[in-house]
C-alpha cells in the first residue's frame, strides 16, 4: 500500500484520534477497499478521497455499537451524559463537572458531584471523553458528536432522563 502524500495519513490520524483499534480497523477497511478494486488500482495507491470514503455509515456503526457499544455497554447515567454533552458540543470545545451538573439541573436530575465525577471518569476510560486537566474534558473522537447525532431520537433522551430521575441510572435501556 502506497499513500499519495502525508494528507492521508494524517487524515486517518484525525479520523482515529490515534487509537490503537480505530487505526486496525480504518486501514483493515482501506486493504480490503484496495483488494476488492485492484483491477482499477493496481498499484495500491490511498488518495486522501479514499480515506475520505472509507469515513462513512460503516465507520461510525463500528464506532457508535462495537467500539464504544453505546446502545448495549453504557449505563443510562453515562449515555444521558454524553447526549448533553453532545448537544452542548456545537457551543463549547471543552465540558466541566459543572457544566454537566447544570445540564442535569435543566432535566430535572440532581445527582452528588461525585456521582457526576465517576462518571467522567468512566467515559475517560472508555476514549468517550478525554481528561483534558483542570476538570476540562472533551470527545475522545472530535467527529463522534455527529455519528451519534444522526442516531439519538428524542424518545430515547426522555427515557433515559425519567430513569435517572428514579435512580435507575446503572440500567440499561
Amino acid at each position: 500500500v502506497t499513500f499519495e502524500d502525508d494528507d492521508s495519513i494524517r487524515l486517518v490520524l484525525e479520523y482515529t484520534s490515534r487509537h490503537p483499534n480505530l487505526i486496525q480497523f480504518f486501514c483493515k477497511q482501506m486493504v480490503e477497499n484496495l483488494d476488492e478494486n485492484a483491477d482499477i488500482n493496481p498499484e495500491r495507491l490511498v488518495e486522501p478521497g479514499d480515506i475520505r470514503e472509507l469515513y462513512n455509515y460503516q465507520y461510525d456503526n463500528y464506532i457508535v455499537n462495537d467500539f464504544y457499544m453505546f446502545y448495549h455497554d453504557l449505563d443510562e447515567l453515562e449515555k444521558l451524559t454524553i447526549i448533553l454533552l453532545y448537544e452542548a458540543a456545537s457551543e463549547r470545545s471543552g465540558f466541566s463537572l459543572h457544566l454537566l451538573n447544570n445540564l442535569l439541573k435543566k432535566c430535572g436530575v440532581d445527582l452528588s458531584e461525585s456521582r457526576l465525577h465517576k462518571t467522567l471518569q468512566k467515559l475517560v476510560l472508555r476514549f468517550v471523553l478525554i481528561d483534558m486537566g483542570k476538570g476540562i474534558y472533551r470527545f475522545a473522537l472530535p467527529h463522534f458528536p455527529e455519528m451519534l447525532g444522526s442516531r439519538v431520537e428524542p424518545p430515547l433522551k426522555s427515557s433515559l432522563i425519567q430513569r435517572v430521575k428514579e435512580g435507575r441510572y446503572a440500567q440499561s435501556v
